[in-house]
């Protein structure tokens, strides 16, 4: 299926900004202007990456043995309607419980694309070749019945997000978990609710749901003030409460960190979900691409975290001991940017080990690579899978991928 998008698109500072497709005032150089004052540090972190001290004690490895344990109830969950036990749990030591059995879970995001039947068909292999085990869909992709009815007979599983916490400001996307972003309004939260009860509504009696999401990737300064973070923590409870209000078999809920957030500073002191939550999620992009802020822009990267392997993993460390040291979510994991020019394929196998060897610092319940696929209506640089002969085939990110989850922690 061939890429109609031109990755090698140019990345114009004075090119005017377009959200949504439609042309709004200033151009890229002012954007760039405007940036969360959060990027400063983390732009500093980037060169004074190597000099970060160690946590003040090492991060214990959890054995990951098999085991029979009980599932945590899901605080505030509903009473199952029927006897069949829940398909999904969180353990009372924070790892996943699928069908009674306690384990690790690895998958990929599907951002964009909606799938035919027979495309399914060509999925389900190529994600068994990977390893995976579960698809994060996003709500501006949300997939018919046929799909999430396939997934469960062949014992996959779906991460569905249901919206984002933020009022958007900028972003070309309609359905994607990040990018800047204020304090949601009464709007802004009555459309996430509306979208919550329709989608869980819908889905919840597909058992190949995991867990439902709601993005967030606080990196802004607007929720981070006192009046900030209590907005933020109230949208957040009543979306926990719709979709566990609305799902008779209690799946577990959380909404994204992104591990900058960690950082922890004056500018940005952490929020903590972990009382509304069922499990965190940290997403672990170290960059933001133009194109995430332009329509069109291009794979460049822009306004980029730590891509220090040593600054990464001193976060990481940082962002277990917020989450009360317990295993946490990596979501959005793909290899660093190159130092420069745009992203390209070449740079992903060894950016997805390394990465990997850093997130194997931190105990962990579940991972995310992203991106799934490169269909034809985006041009995505790092997907795990691409069309060849006819067929979806490994990348060489997805055989590094591959190579990676045959070792990992189940």
């Amino acid at each position: 299926m061939p890429n109609s998008v031109d990755q090698r698109s140019y990345f114009a500072l004075d090119r005017p900004i377009k959200i949504d497709g439609r042309p709004r005032a200033g151009t890229v150089r002012g954007m760039l202007r405007r940036l969360p004052a959060v990027m400063v540090p983390l732009l500093l972190l980037t060169a004074c990456g190597p000099t970060l001290p160690a946590p003040a004690a090492p991060v214990p490895k959890i054995p990951l043995d098999v085991v029979e344990v009980e599932p945590l109830p899901t605080v505030g969950a509903v009473e199952v309607r029927d006897a069949t036990p829940p398909p999904v749990a969180i353990g009372a030591d924070g790892y996943f419980v699928l069908n009674g059995r306690r384990t690790v879970v690895y998958g990929l995001e599907e951002e964009h694309h909606v799938y035919t039947e027979q495309e399914l068909d060509l999925l389900v292999p190529a994600l068994r070749e990977l390893g995976v085990t579960f698809l994060v869909v996003y709500r501006g992709n949300v997939q018919q019945d046929f799909f999430y009815e396939r997934f469960e007979r062949e014992g996959l599983w779906v991460a569905q997000e249901l919206g984002n916490v933020k009022k958007r400001v900028a972003s070309p996307f309609a359905g994607t978990g990040g990018v800047l972003g204020t304090v949601p309004d009464e709007e802004t939260i009555a459309s996430n609710l509306q979208h919550i009860d329709e989608l869980v509504g819908r889905l919840a009696r597909h058992r190949s749901i995991l867990f439902w999401w709601i993005g967030g990737e606080f990196a802004e300064r607007d929720f981070h003030t006192p009046a900030g973070e209590q907005a933020v923590r109230a949208s957040v409870a009543l979306y926990a409460d719709a979709v566990r209000a609305r799902d008779p078999l209690g799946r577990p809920f959380t909404v994204s960190h992104h591990y900058v957030e960690a950082l922890e500073d004056a500018l940005l002191p952490f929020i903590d979900f972990s009382d509304l939550t069922d499990f965190t999620w940290f997403t672990v992009a170290t960059h933001f691409h133009s194109c995430d802020f332009i329509e069109g822009g291009g794979w460049y990267p822009l306004a980029r975290a730590s891509e220090v392997p040593l600054a990464l993993e001193v976060l990481l460390a940082r962002a277990w001991q917020l989450n009360h040291e317990r295993p946490v979510f990596f979501g959005g994991w793909y290899a660093q940017a190159p130092l420069l020019g745009a992203c390209s394929m070449e740079h992903q196998a060894e950016g997805m080990r390394e990465k990997w060897r850093v997130l194997s610092t931190v105990p962990s319940m579940g991972a995310s690579a992203y991106h799934l696929a490169e269909w034809q209506e985006n041009g995505i640089p790092h997907a795990m899978l691409e069309w060849r002969d006819g067929a979806l085939a490994p990348t060489s990110a997805g055989t590094a991928l591959r190579e990676i989850l045959a070792a990992a922690p189940h």
